[in-house]
């Protein structure tokens, strides 16, 4: 399944309802928490950080079933941003001693078994994986 959507937060409920749809109708409900819990993440991220001289016009969501699996394909066409340059939190320190930022994409560490990032023809492709 392949959808695109335009890179507005009002999106978040029709890309959250299309990943627990494909998940019910591939036997995978067991995942949509954690790919909808990645995927507004990464969503929210590029609508919100984009680049405000480039926000991005789309983003395209890939899902695939695939390895005992599902991989996820979120492409977008805004600055190019490699979510690996983003420090891990010091989630050992206290709520007011921690920098802000940084747990969106921690959490998508933790909770993915496989993420990978290209920046190719001007789109950054984020690929994450979860098996079942």
């Amino acid at each position: 399944m392949t959808k695109t959507y335009p890179a507005d937060l009002n999106q978040l409920s029709a890309v959250a309802a299309d990943i627990e749809a494909f998940c019910g109708q591939n036997g995978m409900e067991g995942l949509a928490f954690a790919l909808n819990l990645s995927a507004d993440e990464l969503f929210t991220n590029t609508v919100t950080y984009g680049c405000r001289a480039k926000t991005p016009k789309k983003i395209s969501i890939t899902l695939t079933c695939e390895r005992g699996g599902v991989k996820m394909v979120i492409e977008d066409d805004a600055c190019r941003f490699d979510p690996f340059s983003v420090a891990e939190p010091e989630v050992g320190s206290g709520v007011l001693e921690r920098k802000v930022g940084g747990l969106g994409v921690f959490f998508v560490r933790k909770h993915m078994d496989e993420f990978s990032y290209e920046y190719k023809n001007g789109k950054n492709i984020v690929t994450l994986f979860k098996k079942s």
